[in-house]
């Protein structure tokens, strides 16, 4: 799938300008730089309050975005699923997008909401994309959400800066190390600055020079204002960059090697170990095989119950032809909730399934592929793709005929 048209299809504009905040509301979205942004929190509270004047540095990039819309920054939202066809669009949209991870913390700080920051982690895993979450640790992780994050396989980046006061970097920095301790990829994102040599800026040099020993590290420019105070008094040094992507073309740069570019060609991929994303790339190659030339066709579509879905006699006639999934043409078991698959727009499988809140179990049923369509790889999809619709966490449950393909090495 070519998520590209997709990713464009927020809830945006016109209720934003009218509320002056945003809406509670989960999307994803492509930035300039390849940075595929799913955000957990927009606005950032703690920051601004902090530094009421342009946000952190007064240089915060988001903060400038916000205000050309109308937001008001400084009012944190939760973004949250709307419910679970909402969850099951984003994760099939993303499934198929080209990277190997997601960002959250571009325009906001998740820490102001962990508990809905490691949910959405949690719904997405079965994207089998890796987390990178980029905050300053306003409010620190509990145990138990360090735990899941290890789980989850996440990475964090902790934004510090010389720039940033002694405590805030003595608390980030113990933040680092924390989560290091504990088997998360911690990664130190150094908001780094070309100083010049006023006795401020020696000192600032200091800071920077110190947290630059703390790897793994990525070294992330500071773009600003040539209004900047510290720009215009020389105590900060800029020179505009043409070909640099996102932020704004005027960077101080302390060493000319600093990577400015899209994100698909970047040494750091924020973090994500390189195996990672080697088996995206193939996982995504072997879809692209499977579907010709036409990838962006393949859909598994989410449907509350087959009966009135208009699938009734696809599901049927391939149910019986079939034998072992017979079961799925009857219409006591076509109430349930089905994923259908479409491959160039055409019927060509499906596996129904039922969340069952009264016993609080997830109910794996009947499934059949095509078999001029069949293969591993798909069914596998087709699987995870139900198996997404555990929104609940129930235990999941399924009763296999020995001939079933659930019954294989």
């Amino acid at each position: 799938m070519n998520a590209a048209p997709y990713l464009q299809q927020t809830w945006i504009d016109e209720p934003l300008r009218e509320t002056g905040k945003y809406l509670p509301v989960l999307t994803i979205s492509e930035n300039r730089k390849g940075v595929l942004d799913v955000d957990t929190v927009k606005g950032c509270t703690l920051g601004m309050a902090a530094y009421p004047d342009g946000g952190c540095y007064g240089e915060c990039y988001a903060r400038k975005n916000a205000v050309q819309y109308g937001i008001d920054f400084s009012v944190s939202v939760s973004r949250k699923f709307r419910g679970r066809e909402h969850c099951a669009t984003i994760r099939r949209i993303m499934s198929h997008y080209s990277t190997a991870w997601y960002r959250i913390g571009t325009a906001g700080d998740p820490c102001h909401d962990w508990d809905n920051t490691v949910t959405v982690c949690k719904a997405l895993r079965y994207t089998r994309k890796i987390p990178v979450i980029i905050t300053k640790h306003w409010i620190a992780l509990s145990d138990n959400q360090i735990e899941w994050l290890v789980k989850l396989r996440a990475v964090v980046n902790t934004s510090t800066s010389g720039l940033d006061t002694e405590d805030e970097i003595k608390h980030r920095v113990g933040q680092i190390e924390r989560l290091r301790n504990a088997g998360v990829k911690s990664v130190n994102r150094v908001v780094t600055c070309n100083f010049g040599s006023s006795p401020w800026a020696k000192e600032r040099k200091e800071r920077q020079d110190f947290l630059l020993s703390i790897g793994p590290v990525i070294d992330n420019p500071l773009r600003a204002r040539k209004q900047n105070e510290h720009v215009i008094n020389g105590d900060i040094r800029l020179i505009k960059k043409q070909g640099a992507v996102g932020g704004g073309k005027f960077i101080s740069l302390h060493r000319p090697g600093v990577y400015l570019e899209t994100c698909d060609k970047c040494p750091d991929q924020c973090g994500v170990d390189r195996l990672d994303i080697q088996k995206q790339k193939e996982r995504l190659k072997m879809l692209t095989v499977q579907t010709g030339i036409f990838r962006q066709s393949v859909e598994f579509l989410y449907v509350k119950s087959v009966i009135g879905s208009g699938y009734e006699k696809d599901v049927a006639k391939l149910a019986l032809e079939d034998g072992i999934a017979q079961r799925a043409a009857r219409k006591n078991m076509q109430i349930h909730s089905a994923i259908i698959l479409e491959i160039n727009n055409e019927f060509c499988g499906f596996m129904t399934f039922q969340n069952n809140d009264i016993c609080n179990e997830f109910c794996l049923l009947q499934s059949v592929i095509r078999p001029d369509c069949y293969d591993a790889d798909l069914y596998r999809d087709m699987v995870m793709a139900v198996i997404a619709q555990n929104v609940n966490g129930y235990p999941a449950i399924i009763t296999t005929d020995p001939k079933s393909k659930f019954e294989t090495p």
